[in-house]
This record gives C-alpha cells, sequence and structure tokens, in this order.
C-alpha cells in the first residue's frame, strides 16, 4: 500500500484509514511551532470544509492531515 495525497483524493466518508499529518507544539513564549517529524495515526475520515479534511480518531480531531492509506486487512485465523 501507498500513501494517497489528500489534494489528489479523499477516502469515502467514515472509511476508517491510517493519517499521517502534521505535528505542532506550543513554545515557551505560547506559540505553535510546526515540527519536522509527521505524526501517523488510524482515524476516520469525517469532513472536508474551507480548513481542508478533518479526521477523527476517536474524540479527537486530527487536523492538518497530509496524506492517508487504507488499513490493512487483519490477519487470517484458522479455527
Amino acid at each position: 500500500m501507498k500513501w494517497i495525497s489528500v489534494e489528489k483524493q479523499l477516502p469515502k466518508w467514515g472509511s476508517p484509514v491510517i493519517v499521517a499529518h502534521r505535528r505542532y507544539r506550543r513554545s515557551s513564549s505560547g506559540r505553535w511551532a510546526r515540527l519536522k517529524k509527521l505524526g501517523v495515526t488510524a482515524a476516520t475520515f469525517w469532513f472536508e470544509d474551507l480548513n481542508g479534511p478533518r479526521f477523527t480518531n476517536g474524540g479527537d480531531v486530527v487536523a492538518d492531515p497530509v496524506a492517508w492509506m487504507p488499513l490493512p486487512a487483519p490477519p487470517e485465523t484458522s479455527k
């Protein structure tokens, strides 16, 4: 599986996916600084508005997504 840019394509509404997103940290001066390393989390596509696509991972919004990919298929189990 490959990462899909959110600028090129979005998943279907309600689809569980893996999301790569920008991360931020509040500095001692109170300003937000973007971190170099992206965060990765399992989330569900929620909606898109003027600020871009939004995903949710339960109670939190995963904002500022860069790319996504479908979840892998679960392993097969023997009975």
